[in-house]
């Protein structure tokens, strides 16, 4: 019985369809925070440590195999109105690109050479090197991903109480 009144199928309802805000929610800041880097001032700063790191298997070698196995590790230094700030912050949000694009970014930024730093105009020790996000960025889909699943999970029980109300309607009426 879907309409009763401990409904398992309403309860199992309002909890996907909470789910599903929730990820749409997050997917909006995670956006809409990328999006402000576009609006940050810019100053220049100074690589410190570039290098991609690699994950290593028990016999101590690397493991590049995977696409996604990579981490980046960009140091850099750049001062604000006379006050020295260190990040390692490539994007506003860490994102996990393709090995090839890690290689790519980090031959980009060798150490010792100078490069663009965007900063939050309110709190300049939060900052970033590439303005916006990844085109691989697998957050975006997966925020995506899970909001839509979680929509099904609303939609399923939906539809089945919407099919047997109108199920005793028909019924009732005979």
């Amino acid at each position: 019985m879907f309409l009763g009144k401990k409904s398992p199928a309403l309860f199992l309802t309002l909890i996907f369809a909470t789910a599903a805000i929730a990820c749409f929610w997050f997917q909006k800041q995670y956006i809409d925070k990328a999006a402000q880097t576009y609006k940050w001032p810019k100053t220049t700063g100074h690589i410190v440590e570039s290098r991609v790191l690699y994950p290593t298997g028990f016999d101590g070698q690397s493991i590049r195999e995977r696409e996604y196995s990579g981490k980046m590790d960009i140091q850099y230094q750049y001062s604000v109105s006379g006050r020295k700030y260190n990040s390692n912050r490539y994007w506003v949000f860490g994102t996990l690109p393709v090995n090839a694009e890690l290689d790519r970014i980090v031959s980009e930024h060798p150490v010792g050479s100078e490069t663009t730093v965007y900063y939050n105009p309110s709190d300049a020790s939060e900052s970033c090197l590439a303005q916006g996000t990844s085109n691989s960025d697998p957050m975006a889909v997966a925020f995506w991903t899970c909001g839509a699943i979680f929509l099904l999970g609303v939609l399923v029980p939906v539809i089945a109480i919407e099919r047997e109300r109108r199920y005793r309607l028909l019924f009732q009426s005979r």
